[in-house]
């Protein structure tokens, strides 16, 4: 029946970090660490995240290297069994999507309230070169980040949704999937003109689009 415009929810809360042993994130809608546990990751990354199964949630974190395989890194066990990793309330003005590419399974990824500014050089220049990997991501959220401009390609095969709400957007990304099913644009600074490109350029894949709010 066409592309609907909805509100698609977005999920605020504030957390805080529980010491003990085991650790927890806890916020407004309950503990969300209760059932997971250190993650065993390299030293700049076990203090600020649990793990549930193959579910990775971190807050204020600086940088993202610590995600690659190396020796003082993740895993490459772990690497393999995650499928979603959530990054909050963190300052990384600059991201680094390849940071992520030894997560060869992960099918969600948020880095969401974290300050983003902008993508890292290096990641603009490996999109042009398409050696980015995260060909099993189905949903990538950026949004309540500080992102004004993007540059490169989000160009990943198995992309469905992608909320880059609640930036300083003016203008859509240069090149996104063409097989989009969920956009999510609202709170940005789009011109109606804009807008309009959003419908028709993915109008035959999107089932719902958000652009409330510009």
């Amino acid at each position: 029946t066409g592309v609907q415009t909805c509100a698609l929810p977005i999920w605020l809360m504030t957390l805080t970090w529980v010491g003990g042993e085991q650790g927890a994130l806890k916020g407004e809608l309950g503990v969300l660490g209760e059932q997971g546990q250190r993650c065993s990751l390299s030293p700049e990354l076990d203090a600020h995240c649990n793990c549930q199964g193959s579910h990775v949630e971190c807050v204020n974190l600086t940088t993202t290297s610590g995600f690659l395989t190396t020796p003082t890194g993740l895993s490459r066990s772990l690497a393999s069994s995650v499928t979603s990793l959530h990054l909050l309330n963190s300052k990384i003005k600059c991201l680094n999507l390849h940071d992520f590419s030894a997560l060869i399974n992960l099918r969600e990824l948020k880095v969401s309230g974290s300050n983003i500014q902008r993508f890292c050089k290096q990641e603009h220049q490996r999109h042009k070169q398409g050696r980015v990997g995260l060909d099993h991501l189905e949903t990538l959220d950026l949004s309540q980040n500080k992102i004004s401009n993007i540059n490169q390609r989000l160009w990943f095969p198995a992309l469905r949704s992608l909320n880059l709400s609640s930036n300083h957007l003016t203008n859509l990304p240069p090149t996104l999937p063409n097989h989009l099913e969920v956009l999510d644009l609202s709170y940005n600074r789009l011109s109606e003109s804009t807008e309009k490109e959003a419908f028709s350029a993915f109008s035959s894949t999107l089932q719902f689009i958000n652009l409330q709010g510009n």
